[in-house]
């Protein structure tokens, strides 16, 4: 053995043989040996290894979380709202709808008429205020949500409720007969509305209006309306205040 801090001399040389252990011995330098790319246990190329796309794509990274909004849940803060519409340009009260606690109770006032609507589980809530019958006149509805941690504020929006115009007249035909007979109906009102003239419970005659808001017709009579003819804005099954217009 020789003595600590001798100089050993270059190192021996290395025979590289083929896999099967014949052959020549060869240079793994040299062009068209045989090389192999690894990477080591980082996952980092081991020196040497070549710059394929495989070798060199970046390792995926774990994404990120994604930030969500959902609505808040019954008793979690949030924004109630209010927005009213399909008012039919006044000729009808409209619907009123906004945002709350989901599941939660909105509750609502209008024309010294209070009452409840529930929000849908999705935090929605609406109201019809057709269906409330209310006579003609300017109004003021208000909702405030009753969760607790959402805006506490009373919110309110305003509406005119109408009623269209009319004249009627006994029809000659019907003043000789005798009899109730029918109406001639001159209607006036908003442009391209709808006017249902009420012949008996839940029974309508409709009227379109052009677009100078004018309509004619005639109506039958019976011995209940024979003295006045009553009659309301109206859009499919939804119906506005009732007017009425004498028969000359």
């Amino acid at each position: 053995m020789a003595p600590a801090g001798a100089d050993r001399g270059p190192p021996a040389p290395v025979e590289h043989r083929h896999p099967d252990g014949g052959g020549e011995p060869f240079d793994p330098r040299a062009d068209g040996a045989p090389t192999e790319h690894r990477r080591d246990r980082g996952g980092t190329p081991a020196p040497g290894a070549g710059s394929g796309a495989a070798d060199d794509a970046p390792l995926p990274t774990k994404p990120g979380p994604v930030p969500t909004t959902p609505a808040p849940p019954q008793g979690g803060s949030g924004t109630f709202t209010l927005v009213a519409a399909d008012g039919a340009g006044g000729g009808l009260a409209p619907i009123v709808s906004g945002r709350s606690a989901p599941g939660s109770p909105v509750v609502l006032s209008v024309g010294g008429i209070g009452y409840s609507v529930d929000a849908s589980p999705e935090g929605v809530w609406s109201s019809d205020l057709s269906t409330l019958d209310l006579p003609a006149g300017t109004y003021e509805v208000s909702a405030r949500p009753s969760a607790s941690g959402w805006s506490p504020e009373v919110l309110t929006a305003g509406f005119v409720v109408a009623v269209p115009g009319m004249s009627a007249r006994l029809s000659p035909s019907a003043a000789q007969a005798g009899g109730p007979g029918e109406a001639n109906v001159s209607i006036s009102g908003l442009p391209s509305r709808e006017v249902c003239v009420i012949l008996g419970p839940g029974v309508y005659q409709r009227f379109a209006l052009d677009a100078s808001g004018a309509a004619s017709g005639t109506v039958p009579l019976t011995d209940s309306n024979r003295s006045a003819v009553s009659f309301r804005y109206c859009s499919g099954s939804r119906f506005g205040a009732i007017a009425s217009s004498p028969v000359r």
